[in-house]
């Protein structure tokens, strides 16, 4: 399974979306664009915004925190 989160420490949201992640035993790797360039080059060849959290999972991107496209997405990778 692959999950990857583009987040920054300080933002309240990417709290809420990696605690989703957490508590339901969904492992992911984060990724600080606060203080890594290619990670914040990354999420922008995903998508235009520049906001947090972005979230990939499997071929979906999801930006901000969305519990129900989350588990929608998840479910996609299971099946």
């Amino acid at each position: 399974m692959t999950v990857i989160m583009y987040s920054v420490p300080i933002c309240p949201t990417c709290v809420l979306a990696k605690r989703f992640l957490t508590t339901n035993g969904i492992p992911f790797e984060e990724r600080n664009i606060f203080t890594n360039r290619t990670y914040r080059r990354e999420m922008r060849q995903l998508t235009d915004v520049m906001t947090v959290p972005v979230t990939k999972i499997g071929d979906r991107v999801i930006v901000g925190y969305r519990p129900q496209e989350f588990a929608e997405a998840l479910a996609l990778l299971t099946t």
